[in-house]
């Protein structure tokens, strides 16, 4: 008998993905290369993998944000293990841009008038 549909799944954020493992052991640090690693937006310090049957899972929590982390982090993913990377709240950062495109409009007008006006005045000294 011979496994070859190993996979784990991987979610960050808003994103997801299906992770096909090796036939070698494969660590967190695999699945999430293969994946394109992680971004400013993730929580590198709280990393879930979720293992077992859903009803009753088991819940490894890893942290790659020190290197006492990233020592303890040596826990192999096992097949349809589901690994999620809780991304970072930013309210400001998303607040501002769902007002941007309202703001950018007025803006252009008022800078665009002040340019008209300033080269008004410079042309007719």
């Amino acid at each position: 008998l011979r496994v070859q549909n190993r996979r784990a799944f991987l979610f960050k954020g808003t994103q997801a993905a299906v992770i096909h493992l090796n036939t070698t052991p494969t660590n967190i640090f695999e699945v999430l290369a293969k994946s394109g690693g992680l971004d400013r937006h993730m929580k590198s310090y709280d990393i879930q993998i979720i293992r077992g049957n859903l009803q009753n899972p088991r819940i490894y929590k890893v942290d790659l944000s020190t290197m006492q982390g990233i020592k303890n982090s040596e826990l192999l993913i096992q097949s349809n293990d589901i690994v999620y990377v809780k991304e970072r709240r930013r309210p400001v950062y998303y607040a501002l841009s769902d007002v941007a495109p309202i703001i950018t409009v007025p803006l252009s007008i008022v800078a665009t008038t002040i340019s008209t006006i300033f080269l008004i005045i410079t042309v007719s000294k």
